[in-house]
């Protein structure tokens, strides 16, 4: 009994001195990948549509008169999305100006974020998650489903693997120094596409800091 005792002594000793916060992952979401121009454009669209809803809410001056000046930004993605947020800033109705002087200024900026743990895997689209469903419900000679429903994945583009480079993209309207609109968008890209987004405002997670070494003499 008393080595009992003492061993249940050292048990609670033991998960006394463990009692700290264990990780736990979030719950199941889901984050889109932008792989192509085409993801561009309706990002541009999306913002240009939020941008006219502002104004017409807050401001409509600027939506009816002033109109607004769109900073372009270097770098293929930068080039390309400013076209396509003018050209949808232009179908919502929006005056777009060639010259900044005091018009209010639409920018955007694109950090680009790099995660230094290897992420590498394949996640199912709409069709593997059905397919693995059905296989659930009818538990035998149903074992071509799942990877019928992966390759149909596969061929229509629902197929994602998760990289280690996330774009973090936030647009912003400023007038007098002030900020009116502020919108951020995240999303995956694949690591080869990282070079369409300007180096300038890359921000890389564990990114090595080069050293500057300096020389000390004595008097």
């Amino acid at each position: 009994m008393r080595f009992l005792g003492g061993l249940l002594g050292i048990v609670f000793l033991i998960s006394g001195c463990s009692q700290v916060p264990k990780p736990a992952t979030y719950p199941l979401s889901y984050q889109q990948k932008m792989q192509a121009a085409k993801h561009w454009d309706i990002l541009a669209k999306d913002v240009a549509g939020q941008v006219a809803r502002f104004l017409q809410n807050k401001d409509k001056y600027i939506l009816n008169q002033e109109g607004l000046y769109v900073q372009p930004q270097p770098g293929v993605f930068g080039n390309a999305f400013s076209e396509m947020l003018i050209a949808h800033l232009l179908k919502n109705g929006i005056k777009v100006n060639t010259t900044k002087e005091d018009y209010p200024v639409l920018e955007f900026k694109a950090q680009l974020i790099k995660h230094e743990a290897n992420h590498y895997q394949t996640y199912p689209g709409l069709f593997t998650a059905i397919a693995a469903t059905i296989r659930v419900w009818h538990d035998f000679g149903k074992d071509i489903i799942i990877p019928g429903g992966f390759l149909l994945d596969f061929g229509t583009g629902t197929v994602a693997t998760l990289p280690q480079h996330e774009v973090l993209i936030t647009t912003t309207l400023i007038k007098n120094d002030e900020y009116m609109f502020k919108q951020t968008d995240l999303y995956y890209i694949n690591d080869q596409d990282k070079t369409h987004y300007p180096t300038h405002n890359i921000t890389e997670l564990n990114q090595d800091v080069p050293l500057k070494t300096f020389k000390v003499t004595g008097e």
